[in-house]
């Protein structure tokens, strides 16, 4: 891939919003905000997975098809590009209702392709290298059928299912050996390049960044405290973190504030974990805006 970098660009960012706003949607903005800033264009394509609550009975059995390939998506890319003429396609995740198809769109259109790898999902259906509480690479190590043995998405076989099938059909079709690759990390690089197609050259790191502004001086006095930000999941750490709050709690006459901002799967547990122990210590902030975490 071969881009002016001196050139202002067109730019379509593409993004699949989760039911629960994640670290992905912020990646998003700070991107959209940064291509804005230094005068680029940008256009966004997105689509929103709470779409699935309000699908009609014969949408959602044509789910696992369309999860594959969404031939909506496919026109909608194709006409973006030709109406804004677009010269840089981005995407940053497109499950389940953009799909791989936004790659095929773009390739059609010879318009370079580049993805984010925001988790480990082209390897493993779980896109987390986690299940049952440790660390698995089986689907690595003997095959994408160790996901629909424990269900690995969601706890469900039929959607793990799907996300196999994509996998696998996308695999055979070679079209993750034509996209260029942003990867957070080293570690991140180190694990798509498993990934006997996906070529060396083609892979590049480029940690998340934040905004500046947050060196600006905040006029508030605070010691002794703590902040969680992000997915009240399992493997985010949530219940090892949690447990050694209570414990220190024990230890402490004064133990430091926990201040937990975020929800997921497990804001339950964390509810009821704080009232089990009487714990003083954690305060629970729920699902809040950007700029009020940063402050």
């Amino acid at each position: 891939m071969t881009v002016d970098i001196k050139r202002k660009q067109n730019i379509l960012i593409v993004h699949n919003y989760y039911q629960i706003p994640g670290g992905e949607d912020t990646v998003v903005a700070n991107e959209m905000k940064m291509l804005e800033k230094h005068g680029h264009k940008v256009c966004l394509y997105s689509r929103d997975n709470m779409e699935l609550k309000q699908m009609k009975k014969i949408q959602k059995i044509f789910l696992p098809i369309t999860t594959v390939f969404n031939p909506k998506t496919y026109r909608d890319i194709r006409k973006l590009i030709r109406e804004e003429n677009i010269e840089i396609v981005h995407v940053h995740n497109t499950l389940n209702l953009v799909s791989p198809a936004v790659y095929y769109a773009a390739r059609s259109m010879k318009v370079p392709l580049i993805q984010t790898i925001h988790n480990f999902r082209l390897l493993c259906p779980g896109a987390t290298f986690y299940r049952d509480s440790h660390i698995c690479e089986d689907c690595v190590e003997h095959g994408l059928k160790c996901a629909l043995k424990h269900r690995c998405y969601r706890g469900s076989r039929i959607q793990t299912l799907a996300c196999v099938t994509s996998t696998i059909f996308h695999r055979m079709t070679g079209i993750y050996g034509k996209i260029n690759y942003i990867c957070l990390t080293d570690f991140n690089k180190e694990k798509l390049l498993e990934l006997n197609q996906i070529k060396y050259q083609n892979v590049f790191v480029k940690p998340n960044f934040i905004s500046d502004k947050l060196n600006e001086k905040i006029n508030i006095r605070r010691s002794d405290e703590f902040i969680f930000v992000g997915r009240l999941d399992e493997l985010k750490g949530i219940k090892l973190l949690f447990n050694a709050w209570r414990d220190l709690e024990r230890e402490e006459k004064r133990p430091p504030k926990l201040i937990v901002c975020g929800t997921g799967p497990e804001e339950k547990w964390c509810k009821d974990f704080i009232e089990k122990y009487k714990i003083k210590s954690i305060i629970l902030k729920g699902h809040i805006s950007n700029d009020v975490v940063k402050k």
